[in-house]
């Protein structure tokens, strides 16, 4: 299905990265009349009479709402911002047992040269596998950011590695920041030294290097046991409509990965829109989108 939909033109790479993604986004949403706060983590989601009325961020302030829609992680949201108190069985069920996208250690190398012929995508068999905690990885994968000049400067390359790992590893060698960060540095060292059999004296050419564990993915975006993507899509999950609302809990929505098994971003672009549409039949308004 997604070679047949990159044949047909509707999935591909965006030249420019992320931001020339998001960054028209946002201009829309602004040229409506929205506002954006960055840098603001919120600690609680208000609530009177079992009705949401805003969110109390971690500096102290509040923000009243007439509708609270939260994209933030699914567990944090529930369990932590709202103390756990509008939930029932199936909510349970499924933050104690559904299965996750496995957390990843990004490792990200800054080279002073070129990839230019390489594919930007692939997947390297390890002639000597790498251990991390208790689990022997055989393959890597490898993204070369070659296909645009807006990722590094001319004559020079970003790599990165990604690998599947466990988060109970990496969440209990946190707790030893020396230890965490000298198990960052050998992966790190371990992968340049096999990628080296693949591309000789790359090691000469490094100019930066930035890593990433599960316990940095939960740090900046609080995202369950450090998993990308949410739910993995098994037979149950992917056949199951999550609502978007908690039971007991008025004028609150949630979107995003953790009602959308499979993750990814069209599906959580999809959640949001569908919330807006919900909106809309509540509010007996017809909903409708116009681009300028």
């Amino acid at each position: 299905m997604i070679l047949a939909m990159i044949a047909d033109g509707q999935l591909g790479s965006i030249e420019g990265g992320l931001l020339d993604f998001v960054m028209p986004i946002e201009k829309r949403y602004k040229d409506l009349g929205g506002q954006i706060t960055y840098k603001a983590t919120v600690e609680k989601i208000l609530v009177e009479n079992d009705r949401a009325v805003g969110v109390r961020l971690a500096d102290g302030s509040e923000h009243r709402a007439d509708i609270v829609v939260s994209a933030a992680d699914g567990y944090s949201t529930i369990y932590k911002m709202l103390d756990g108190r509008y939930v029932d069985k199936k909510i349970e069920n499924r933050y104690k047992n559904w299965k996750l996208f496995r957390p990843i250690v990004m490792v990200n190398f800054g080279l002073t040269r070129e990839f230019t012929s390489d594919p930007y995508i692939n997947i390297i068999k390890l002639e000597h596998p790498l251990t991390i905690g208790n689990q022997v990885i055989y393959g890597i994968t490898l993204r070369i950011f070659n296909y645009s000049d807006k990722f590094a400067s001319k004559g020079k390359t970003v790599i990165q590695s990604m690998i599947e790992t466990e988060w109970n590893f990496w969440n209990e060698l946190q707790k030893d920041r020396p230890s965490y960060e000298a198990e960052k540095e050998r992966i790190a060292e371990e992968i340049l030294e096999r990628l080296e059999t693949r591309y000789p004296d790359i090691s000469s050419h490094v100019e930066m290097t930035d890593i990433a564990t599960p316990h940095t993915w939960w740090r900046y975006t609080r995202n369950y046991k450090g998993s990308p993507e949410g739910w993995l899509p098994t037979p149950d999950a992917i056949i199951t409509q999550i609502k978007k609302t908690l039971p007991g809990l008025e004028n609150f929505y949630m979107a995003g990965q953790w009602v959308m098994p499979g993750g990814g971003v069209p599906p959580c672009l999809y959640s949001g829109r569908h919330v807006v549409q919900i909106l809309c039949h509540r509010d007996v308004k017809p909903f409708s989108t116009t681009l300028p």
